[in-house]
């Protein structure tokens, strides 16, 4: 389960980097737009700034629109990758110790009998 998790998350992580992209593609051509019709406004504000007793306009650019929900969905997927990569870690130590803690006792069951004389089981 935890290597389907770890496909899920990497086609997820491939989905979301192409969406991204597009996303940013998107405003990028949507920011030119912006800006001309920004540029458009910054004078007509100008002009009526100057036909308003000369009082000064503050303009703001915000720059792009808001994409908080890619950032969250971004942190979720990268908190996934994390906790995927620390289970890895975890079922590694774990495959390590019952693989030593498995070859100990092969080990001393084969020895086990021949240890004690008395304990010897032979057949006839």
């Amino acid at each position: 389960t935890i290597h389907s998790n770890s496909k899920d998350n990497k086609a997820l992580r491939e989905e979301f980097t192409a969406c991204r992209n597009k996303q940013q593609t998107k405003q990028q051509q949507q920011y030119k737009s912006i800006l001309k019709n920004d540029n458009q406004k910054s004078k007509e504000k100008a002009a009526t700034s100057l036909n308003n007793n000369n009082k000064r306009v503050h303009i703001e650019d915000s720059g792009s629109s808001s994409d908080s929900g890619m950032d969250e969905f971004e942190a979720k997927l990268s908190k996934s990758d994390e906790k995927i990569e620390q289970n890895m870690t975890l079922l590694t130590q774990i495959a390590k110790k019952l693989d030593s803690l498995s070859s100990k006792f092969t080990s001393s069951s084969n020895t086990a009998g021949l240890e004690d004389e008395d304990n010897v089981i032979v057949e006839d």
